[in-house]
């Protein structure tokens, strides 16, 4: 999304904002901030984002089926 001398999760945020409404929005590991989960919360959206690898926070809450 950016051309690399920006974090991708930077530019999601404007971009969530001009999505329509869904029931999920689904990001890679790229985006795992709960800045964006709270954001996708407010939409009144469930976010489906897997937790990076050295997160506190495990993976029990995505929807593994419906991230693939």
């Amino acid at each position: 999304m950016t051309g690399g001398q920006l974090h991708d999760s930077k530019a999601a945020k404007p971009l969530i904002d001009m999505l329509p409404y869904a029931n999920h929005i689904i990001a890679d590991k790229g985006n795992d901030s709960e800045g964006i989960r709270e954001q996708v919360r407010e939409r009144n959206s469930i976010p489906n984002i897997p937790w990076k690898s050295n997160s506190k926070v495990g993976n029990d809450d995505i929807d593994w089926c419906l991230y693939k």
